[in-house]
């Protein structure tokens, strides 16, 4: 008799080795002057990206998202080349992870003083049928050279989670002047009320 031995003790598709993604990439005029990075939401695994035959980066674990700036590599026209290598070695996990890149990919625009990734977070309080107080934090990232004053603004809307779109504004914190050093962070704080808020919960019947 012979024994059957399959890596990580379960069965699965062949998923293992190297894979290869290229792709061109174009920045038209109206792109100059902004900071443009490479959002990857999942690779398995040990991604690494070429942009133009410069090494940008990479990420080694395969089951969370990732950000790259490709602004220093990145020349005007369309022929960049983008290229991710990706290798998913023998015995990686313990279940089917697929392989490859199996999450969006996304090319996000944005002027050199932005809003950064994740950078906007509340916190609720005081929540009651009649009020709420809402904490927000929003942070600032500068990929200039020089000092710059900015305000930040933030709405509060209803959404309407039937058609997916933004309803009526409800409030609206105060805004809030920064000062951001450049190539630096800053975090900006702010406090609302809101009345009569729509609480989480279920669907009565």
């Amino acid at each position: 008799s012979s024994d059957l031995i399959i890596g990580g003790g379960m069965g699965r598709l062949p998923v293992h080795g190297v894979g290869w993604y290229r792709r061109k990439l174009s920045v038209a005029p109206e792109d100059a002057g902004k900071s443009i990075f490479l959002d990857i939401d999942g690779a398995l695994s040990y991604a690494i990206v070429w942009l133009n035959g410069n090494l940008v980066g990479g990420w080694p674990y395969g089951y969370n998202s990732f950000r790259l700036d490709l602004t220093p590599y990145l020349k005007p026209g369309n022929d960049n080349q983008l290229a991710i290598r990706v290798d998913n070695p023998p015995d990686s996990a313990r279940w089917y992870p697929g392989g490859g890149i199996y999450r969006n990919v996304w090319l996000t625009k944005v002027n050199p003083t932005h809003i950064g990734q994740s950078g906007t977070y509340i916190i609720s309080k005081d929540v009651s049928a009649k009020s709420a107080t809402l904490d927000l934090v929003v942070q600032v990232d500068s990929k200039t050279n020089t000092n710059q004053k900015i305000n930040v603004v933030t709405d509060l809307h209803i959404f309407d989670s039937i058609t997916g779109r933004t309803g009526p504004k409800v409030a609206e914190f105060p805004k809030s002047a920064v000062s951001v050093q450049g190539g630096q962070k800053q975090a900006v704080k702010a406090s609302v009320k809101i009345s009569r808020p729509r609480l989480w919960g279920p669907v009565p019947a």
